[in-house]
């Protein structure tokens, strides 16, 4: 797919977000804040830990973690 193409998906993609996103937090409203921010939290850890595994990249990051730890 060209750059022209793909912008023009991306684009479509953003303002059809946009047109979704009120019916989305809406339904959202009895929902505590801290509720979704938790939600939030925690699947975004899990899909870079899941994306990390998927890449081969699991080891490195969790070596560079030991280093950053152990040098304060």
């Amino acid at each position: 797919m060209d750059n022209y193409r793909l912008g023009i998906f991306y684009g479509l993609g953003a303002y059809l977000l946009w047109g979704v996103l009120p019916i989305y937090w809406k339904l959202l409203q009895h929902v505590e804040a801290m509720e979704i921010l938790a939600n939030r939290f925690l699947w975004s850890a899990v899909f870079v830990f899941l994306l990390l595994l998927a890449t081969g990249k699991l080891n490195i990051f969790i070596l560079n973690c030991n280093k950053k730890l152990h040098t304060f």
